[in-house]
């Protein structure tokens, strides 16, 4: 790290910023160094190195900054952001993992519908994740298969989906069931049962019902705290609340690609919404393609 006290005689800029939802809220000291480097002390916190960056331009809304990186060089430090994220995700990895890294900021942990993963995928993926990547699991499909009933089988599950969850510092376990779990009094009943029987370790708990929608979920679960996943092209947003997450399963089913002018209307919906933290998975066959051309619409 160069020292501030070598280069006295370079002009130091002071920038404030001012605390606001699009811009970064801290106080800069900048000085222009030979050869094109910027070194950039963040005043009480950190300094950084930069070579040829803007440091006065605003991050971008999509979380996902893995374009913008590549432009920077590997080792360039992620951006920092001050404003609601849309993260855009695969539901699991449609491309070999350690290029998935490198172009997206965050995966739906799929494979765990069916089984959970061996301690030593866990940890391979714990180990090779960029810093600061975001992870959200699929809870068995033997839990909803069920009727969300609680039973003995099925709190052995949920420990070990939320053990999984925590190993990867997860931000959500989702809970997704076909067709065939009806909305109706009883599941209604058995719906809101079924929070109450969860681990006290769980991550926030996301329903994608087929059969029921949105804010029925929401209604179901009344003051207990879960998610209503849904699909902005065909659903009614539910109530609301501090995570939003977006499940888009193909204009056709999974074999089906969105088309831009789908995606325009994905990402409209997107800049309109102000959560903590927004969380947008593609599940069709070319999620890898259409999550890429919403990123840009994003940015």
């Amino acid at each position: 790290m160069v020292q501030l006290s070598m280069v006295c005689a370079q002009q130091v800029e002071r920038l404030t910023r001012p605390t606001g939802r699009d811009q970064i809220a801290c106080d800069l000291q900048r000085m222009r160094l030979p050869g094109g480097i910027q070194v950039v002390e963040r005043v009480g916190v950190e300094a950084e190195i930069r070579h040829g960056v803007d440091t006065n331009r605003v991050a971008p809304r999509s979380m996902n900054s893995r374009r913008i990186r590549s432009q920077l060089g590997p080792s360039a430090p992620k951006l920092v952001y001050s404003r609601p994220m849309f993260v855009v995700a695969c539901s699991g990895f449609p491309v070999p993992v350690s290029r998935y890294w490198r172009e997206f900021d965050a995966v739906e942990i799929s494979d765990t519908e069916i089984a959970i993963p061996g301690a030593g995928t866990v940890r391979r993926w714990i180990r090779e994740a960029p810093k600061g990547f975001l992870f959200t699991v699929v809870a068995p499909g033997s839990v909803s298969e069920s009727g969300f009933r609680r039973t003995k089988e099925n709190k052995a599950t949920c420990e070990e989906v939320a053990a999984l969850a925590s190993d990867l510092k997860a931000k959500a376990i989702i809970f997704h069931a076909d067709e065939t779990f009806k909305h109706g009094k009883a599941n209604r009943a058995a719906l809101r049962a079924f929070l109450g029987f969860l681990p006290s370790n769980m991550p926030p708990v996301v329903f994608d019902l087929e059969a029921w929608k949105p804010a029925d979920i929401a209604a179901a679960c009344g003051d207990r705290p879960a998610i209503a996943a849904y699909d902005p092209l065909t659903d009614d947003p539910p109530p609301e609340s501090k995570m939003v997450y977006l499940r888009l399963p193909g204009p056709a089913g999974h074999r089906s690609r969105y088309d831009e002018a789908s995606v325009a209307k994905i990402a409209d919906h997107c800049n309109k919404l102000d959560p903590e933290l927004g969380i947008c998975v593609f599940r069709n066959i070319d999620m890898q393609t259409n999550a890429h051309q919403l990123i840009k619409r994003l940015e």
